[in-house]
C-alpha cells in the first residue's frame, strides 16, 4: 500500500520540479535574448556614429610610432667627441685638499664597557 503512494508522490514532485525548471529556462532565455538585442543595438549605434574601431586606432598608433622613429633618426648624429670626465681633475684636486681625510673611526666612548644594571636603572629613575 505504501509503495504506490510513494511512487505517486515521487511522480508529482518530479512533474512539479520539471514545470519549475521550464519556467526558469524560459526566463533565462528571455534575459539572454534581451542582452543580445541590447548588445546588437549598441554595436549598430557605435558603427553609425563613426567612432574609430580598434584596428583604426592601432594603425594610427603605428603611424605615429613611425613618424617618431623618423624624427629621431633625423636628430641623431654621428659626431665623435672626446670623452670628458663628469668632474674635471682640477675640481677633484681642490676638493681633496680642502676636505682632507674623511676616515670614519670608532670614538673612545663607544669602546667603553656598558653601565652596570643598577647604575643604568638609577639613571633611568
Amino acid at each position: 500500500i505504501a509503495m504506490p503512494l510513494v511512487m505517486v508522490w515521487v511522480g508529482t514532485s518530479a512533474l512539479r520540479s520539471a514545470r519549475v525548471m521550464r519556467g526558469e529556462s524560459q526566463r533565462l532565455q528571455a534575459a539572454i535574448d534581451s542582452l543580445r538585442h541590447s548588445y546588437l543595438t549598441h554595436v549598430q549605434q557605435t558603427d553609425a556614429t563613426g567612432e574609430p574601431t580598434v584596428s583604426q586606432k592601432l594603425q594610427e598608433i603605428a603611424e605615429a610610432t613611425r613618424k617618431t622613429e623618423t624624427a629621431l633618426a633625423t636628430f641623431q648624429s654621428s659626431r665623435h667627441t672626446p670623452a670628458r670626465p663628469a668632474i674635471p681633475s682640477e675640481a677633484v684636486k681642490l676638493a681633496t685638499e680642502d676636505q682632507g681625510s674623511l676616515a670614519l673611526g670608532t670614538p673612545a666612548e663607544d669602546m667603553a664597557l656598558p653601565l652596570p644594571a643598577d647604575q643604568f636603572i638609577r639613571a633611568l629613575n
